[in-house]
């Protein structure tokens, strides 16, 4: 077997337009509730201690990465992690213009916590926090990064409404964007205001939204598309095969709140309004899921989700965020070219795709346009007719622990100029047949396997690899076995 080395090249912030940097001795920062100083070590080691107005101390520390400027680790330490996290998670120094803070992510593509640079004193910290809680959230959240102890005390239809003014913005500042992932996930987690005193908002927060993080159980194609909508898990029973192609012919199911029967394009697609839609595709309907949030859809036990027209997509995603789809197998019955991919996500933030098999014979496993975060982790594409996954626009894209086989004919990995911070982690490739790599950006490669040959090891001049410990076999080597994709 002939083995290629790859090149490495510096990594860059996964955060696009911020600039890293390394904490230093003496730095102040502020938590909403602590001022916490840091005692960096030279081990790498950096100490933050503080303490509150009633004298209450909190002490973290971080181990600063040796290959990422500005990433740091948060170590271990007594009882809980804080700020919603876990022992180990990712710490990032984010400075952009005035803008300084320690992003503290609860998961490889969400920040939980800000925890902003200050030189002011204790005091004056806690009354600019004070006064901030006091104003009008949606007046602020374009200039002042929030944090935990704010959101706390913000209402949850307050919370969903901030989220709704800042994903309609085209484009966001580094505030706006940070501050719409902390709400998100406080409103995912159901770490929401729940004891809010005045005008009866002591209920509890689901009993104020009945709709926050419930979970719908269904066992066919027209109850699945009935309790699709934001903040819920769609949980599909074991075994269930949903057909959605005879429910997505049916005019008078689609013709209800809520639901919508289209043709290719139509207005909604690009406004604000919660949508399931039965969408006119060449050949036949697909399902566009339309501006929901905090949606995640569950496979139970061998459960998966089918559909008969060749040129329209399985499932299709537009203006979502906070989206998981996890433990299921998505298909095509018959085979077709040109358009038609497994799913689709279209000016979508936040993805997660666990756990799944996406298999042909759509196009592509995965399209994209114009998104911002996307994890597929321990899954499947396989056997695609033109290529792995198709992306235009689409910034820190993480595929971890995931296997690429059997797909053909065009660009396997096809994305353009625009495409930024697109990684691959502990992934296998085998037995495709195209041009691997025809992408006009960057890509991460680490402790990746490939085992190609077509044509001639693949174009991958064409490709900035950054990364380690990924080898090219220059051979059609069929993968072993591994705990990966649904569970049966």
């Amino acid at each position: 077997m002939k083995k290629l080395a790859l090149s490495l090249i510096v990594c860059l912030s996964a955060m696009v337009g911020a600039k890293a940097q390394v904490i230093v001795q003496n730095d102040g920062f502020w938590d909403g509730d602590h001022i916490l100083v840091a005692n960096v070590q030279k081990s790498g080691l950096v100490t933050l201690k503080g303490r509150n107005l009633d004298n209450e101390h909190i002490s973290l520390t971080l181990k600063k990465s040796e290959k990422v400027k500005g990433e740091y680790t948060l170590q271990k330490g007594e009882g809980e992690a804080p700020y919603g996290c876990k022992w180990g998670c990712k710490v990032k120094y984010i400075r952009q213009g005035d803008t300084k803070f320690l992003a503290f992510y609860v998961d490889d593509n969400t920040i939980g916590q800000a925890v902003v640079m200050t030189t002011d004193n204790l005091i004056n910290n806690t009354d600019q926090q004070a006064c901030a809680e006091e104003e009008d959230p949606l007046s602020i959240i374009s200039s002042r990064l929030l944090n935990q102890h704010h959101l706390e005390r913000i209402h949850p239809e307050m919370l969903q409404t901030m989220a709704n003014d800042l994903r309609a913005r085209q484009k966001r500042t580094i505030v706006e964007q940070t501050n719409l992932q902390m709400i998100n996930y406080f409103i995912s987690s159901g770490r929401a205001a729940s004891d809010i005193e005045g005008d009866g908002c002591e209920e509890d927060a689901m009993q104020q939204n009945p709709e926050l993080n419930k979970i719908i159980n269904v066992r066919n194609a027209d109850e699945f598309v009935a309790a699709l909508g934001s903040n819920r898990t769609v949980q599909i029973a074991d075994g269930a095969t949903l057909y959605l192609t005879d429910l997505l012919n049916t005019k008078e199911f689609f013709e209800k709140p809520g639901r919508a029967w289209r043709g290719e394009y139509y207005p909604e697609r690009t406004g604000a309004e919660e949508l399931a839609v039965s969408c006119q595709r060449y050949d036949g309907r697909q399902l566009d899921i339309v501006n929901m949030h905090n949606l995640t859809i569950k496979g139970g036990k061998s459960s998966s989700i089918i559909i008969s027209p060749r040129y329209a997509c399985v499932l299709n995603f537009y203006g979502c965020s906070g989206i998981r789809i996890e433990n299921l197998t998505l298909g095509h019955t018959e085979e077709g070219y040109c358009e038609g991919s497994v799913v689709y996500v279209e000016g979508c933030e936040d993805i997660t795709i666990a756990d799944c098999d996406l298999y042909g014979c759509g196009t592509y496993g995965i399209e994209g346009n114009k998104n911002n975060g996307l994890v597929m982790e321990r899954s499947i594409i396989r056997d695609c007719s033109y290529g792995i996954m198709c992306l235009r626009g689409c910034q820190s894209f993480t595929f971890r622990n995931c296997d690429f086989y059997r797909c053909r004919d065009a660009n396997l990995i096809d994305t353009d100029e625009a495409c930024l911070f697109l990684s691959f982690e502990n992934c296998r490739f085998a037995q495709n047949q195209g041009d691997l790599f025809a992408n006009r950006g960057e890509v991460t490669l680490s402790g990746c396997k490939i085992y190609h040959t077509y044509p001639n090891g693949s174009g991958y001049g064409l490709l900035q690899y950054k990364g380690k410990n990924t080898s090219w076999d220059i051979s059609d080597k069929p993968l072993t076995e591994r705990v990966i994709g649904p569970r049966k």
